[in-house]
Order: C-alpha cells, then sequence, then structure tokens
C-alpha cells in the first residue's frame, strides 16, 4: 500500500539495495559486502519496522542429514519460470545442483525432504507435488518474493 521506487544489484560478493518511499518521507539503503546478502529482505523489513508494518526476522537455515538418492532423483529435470528462463535440477553424487539459465551450477542444501536453499545467495526452493505424489514444479523464494517454475514432462 505505500509507493517505492528501488534499485538493487550485487557482484563480486556484494549486494545493494536503495528503497525510496514516496510518500512517505522514507529512504533506506543497504550494502552488503558478503553473500549470502538479503539487501532487498532487509530493505523491505526495515521499512516495515518504520511504518509499524508486519515483518520478519531472518532466521538461520539448518542443514539436514542427506535425502536418500532415490528421492533426489524424482526432482532431476527441467523447470521453466518464464519463456527464457528454466531452472536445470541435476545431480552429482549425493548432492542436488541447481543451474539458472545463463548462470553457473550451484548445489542445494536440504532442510526438509522437499525443501532447500542455498548458500550463494539467500534463496529457497521447494519442489511440489501433484496428487498422485509426482513431482510438477517447484516454489522459487528469493527476497521475499516466491515465484513457480512448472517441471517440464
Amino acid at each position: 500500500g505505500h509507493q517505492r521506487t528501488w534499485h538493487n544489484g550485487g557482484i563480486n560478493g556484494f549486494g545493494s539495495n536503495i528503497s525510496r518511499l514516496v510518500n512517505d518521507d522514507l529512504c533506506i539503503v543497504i550494502l552488503g559486502n558478503r553473500y549470502p546478502n538479503s539487501a532487498d529482505a532487509i530493505a523491505k523489513d526495515l521499512a516495515a519496522i518504520v511504518l509499524n508494518q508486519p515483518y520478519q526476522m531472518p532466521m538461520e537455515r539448518h542443514e539436514i542429514d542427506a535425502v536418500s538418492v532415490e528421492i533426489l532423483n524424482t526432482y532431476l529435470g527441467e523447470y521453466k519460470l518464464s519463456p527464457t528462463t528454466t531452472f536445470t535440477i541435476s545431480r552429482e553424487d549425493k548432492k542436488l545442483m541447481l543451474q539458472r539459465t545463463g548462470q553457473p551450477k550451484f548445489e542445494l542444501y536440504p532442510e526438509a525432504e522437499t525443501k532447500f536453499f542455498l548458500k550463494v545467495v539467500d534463496a529457497k526452493i521447494e519442489f511440489v507435488k501433484d496428487d498422485n505424489g509426482k513431482v510438477n514444479s517447484l516454489k522459487f523464494e528469493i527476497g521475499g518474493n516466491t515465484r513457480v517454475a512448472q517441471k517440464d514432462k
């Protein structure tokens, strides 16, 4: 309900966000020098604090023991986020890997059987199953925003 203009960026382990809430006389600048860097989420939560709105405190992620290879294999494949962006999920030994179009591969760390997180950025992946128990999509959350990518058949 608040008009916001903003810009963000990141390179070589650094991240930034500048957010200006135009009608609230509020400007937030976040500069970070480590990954995962959640400058967007921090700016959003700081604005919520100032405006006395709900916000979420950052939480530490905890990796669980390895998920079985049989279960990991059900997640393998390509997931379409948009016509030009695909997530490719692959496996290297007992590790699940994610590669977004035009980016390098990164390891996904399990926090539950269907929920994983990245350490290079503050992002989460959840594999979604249909009524028959077959994986048909994934939810990708980063910076407080969640998008769904459909699994290619």
